[in-house]
């Protein structure tokens, strides 16, 4: 018998067994299939959740190397006001500081120790400055009979790669004085606020803006830097911090903005000049006010697309908690103690709303006696939009999710914890949303009581016991990067249900962030084996038909 024929036989051994078997075969494959898809899913799922992890610490640690360095001290390149030739007679500091801002040969500013008035201060003729005070030591209170700002770049000026740091101003703005911003920034780029503090400001603290086609202010930095009550006159256009026009790439982080009374306490808009498009808003506290015009802390409109919105501490907002009425923006990790209005509201398209947490939802309805229907995630007329790994609780949430306008579809749904009083959803999702088990989990942790209590506590200028010179406080060219990543590898993930169970009777599964669930692995494995053991009961079967018919 030669060796063609003795494998015919063997394939044909084989067939007489398999062809009673086929059913079997088809169910095993089957069996297969069901368990490499959705491990797979949830391998492809994690690996997600953490590449957005991986995204937040990147820009944040972005944000931070952007930092100026210190200019070199070339001859002349030092001004020391209050001596060497920048001597001022009395408190009043405007003039030396104007003549140090405008003079090209200066390229460091130091503000000596002490409190000092100062009037308009014109920026547009200051390029490649750092102006540094003494931390705690130093402050400068703005001449609020001034007709201008304290510092301002008109749209004619040519402010670039100015750092202010290790001061505070002081506005002291009373009501029935003219309404101004602290930092009113036009068509400038590159001005940088490292551990500033600017309090007491009628309008915006940090307004960066542009004027005719094109303008804006680009690259803005505001790092562990402090803005405590803005927006006092009350007023649409006061902000913690405001970007708006054709102003992109700017960074908020490790700042705490506190008492924003008359806007958002940060916020972007698009206009027809243009948009700030990648902006990046990380590990910020933001605390509102109650006031006539009330807004949310974290507001992003229309065109304001790109940006990352992550680990900021909201407490509380007088509007939604977050709202994002842009394009792919990424807002993860965020906590609000009490929204006014929805948890979060997404307007746009793309955004990822993953791993944040609401506690108190519709809280206006208390406090002004009114029955609106609030709920934990507003969708307006959005689309393509991910909501997953929220846990929104308490207030008066009548719906989990509320469609709003138009519904759009292609949204995914699932793996939350909202506790809502009426209805999961006001209308019923359409048939391409995804919502529930099928949504994808990236199993990414909420963030602690103790994570979000160290959010932006080293923000604000030093603080310094005693006088001392500029050397004892913050040195740009010595800078260390600090340690932006906060270690997550050990923090606990968790996986919620989409239902209206209270949230103590949820029952959460943790596991370690970062690691892929060893059982989904196992079960990966087994499937895997079944499919080859399917695929090779198949490849004999057609061997042996092949053969068969060639007899």
């Amino acid at each position: 018998m030669n060796v063609k024929q003795q494998t015919l036989n063997m394939v044909g051994n084989v067939w007489q067994r398999a062809r009673y078997g086929c059913l079997a075969v088809v169910i095993i494959a089957t069996m297969g299939f069901s368990l490499v898809v959705p491990a797979g899913q949830a391998w492809a799922s994690q690996a997600e959740g953490q590449a957005m992890l991986q995204r937040v610490a990147s820009a944040e640690q972005a944000a931070r190397g952007s930092l100026m360095p210190m200019p070199q001290a070339e001859a002349g390149a030092v001004a020391k006001l209050g001596s060497d030739g920048w001597q001022f007679s009395g408190g009043n500091i405007t003039g030396v500081l104007q003549r140090a801002l405008d003079d090209g040969n200066v390229r460091v500013i130091e503000l000596p120790v002490g409190t000092f008035t100062i009037g308009a201060i014109s920026l547009n003729a200051a390029k490649n400055k750092v102006v540094r005070g003494n931390g705690s030591l130093t402050t400068l209170v703005f001449d609020a009979s001034q007709p201008q700002p304290p510092f301002m770049n008109t749209s004619g000026g040519r402010a670039e790669k100015l750092l202010f740091t290790e001061f505070t101003l002081d506005a002291r703005w009373q009501p029935g004085r003219k309404t101004q911003n602290a930092f009113q920034l036009t068509n400038a780029r590159d001005i940088q606020f490292y551990k500033m503090a600017i309090k007491n400001v009628a309008q915006s603290a940090i307004l960066a803006q542009g004027l005719g086609a094109g303008g804006g202010t680009p690259n803005l930095l505001v790092l562990d830097t402090v803005v405590e009550n803005a927006g006092l006159a009350d007023q649409t256009t006061g902000f913690g911090v405001l970007v708006k026009d054709n102003s992109p790439h700017a960074k908020v982080v490790g700042s705490r903005v506190v008492g924003v009374k008359g806007g958002m306490g940060v916020g972007a808009h698009a206009t027809k000049v243009g948009a700030p498009v990648n902006m990046t808003i990380i590990s910020n506290h933001i605390s509102m006010v109650r006031s006539a015009t009330a807004f949310e802390g974290i507001g992003l409109t229309k065109g304001a697309h790109n940006a990352v919105v992550a680990r900021n501490v909201i407490e509380p907002s007088f509007d939604n908690g977050i709202s994002l009425s842009s394009n792919n923006n990424l807002a993860v990790q965020n906590f609000v103690s009490s929204a006014w209005n929805h948890g979060c509201s997404l307007e746009g398209e793309g955004n990822m709303l993953v791993a944040n947490e609401v506690t108190a939802v519709g809280h206006q309805n208390y406090a002004l006696g009114e029955h609106n229907d609030y709920a934990g995630v507003a969708i307006e007329n959005g689309t393509r939009n991910t909501v997953s790994g929220n846990k929104i609780t308490g207030g008066d949430m009548v719906y989990a999710v509320k469609f709003n306008q138009a519904q759009r579809g292609s949204n995914k749904i699932g793996h939350n914890q909202f506790a809502w009083n009426k209805a999961e959803f006001n209308k019923k999702p359409l048939a391409s949303d995804v919502v529930g088990d099928s949504a994808p989990d990236y199993h990414i942790a909420l963030l602690s009581a103790d994570q979000r209590a160290a959010i932006a506590s080293n923000a604000g200028p030093t603080q310094v016991a005693t006088p001392g010179t500029p050397d004892s406080t913050y040195k740009p060219d010595e800078k260390k990067k600090e340690d932006t990543k906060k270690k997550d590898d050990k923090k606990k993930s968790r996986s919620h249900d989409d239902n209206g169970v209270a949230p103590q009777q949820h029952q959460q599964q943790s596991q370690d962030q970062g690691a892929f669930d060893p059982s989904r692995l196992i079960w990966l494995a087994v499937g895997i084996i079944v499919l080859i053991i399917a695929g090779g009961s198949l490849i004999a079967l057609f061997i042996y038909y092949r053969m068969r018919k060639r007899q």
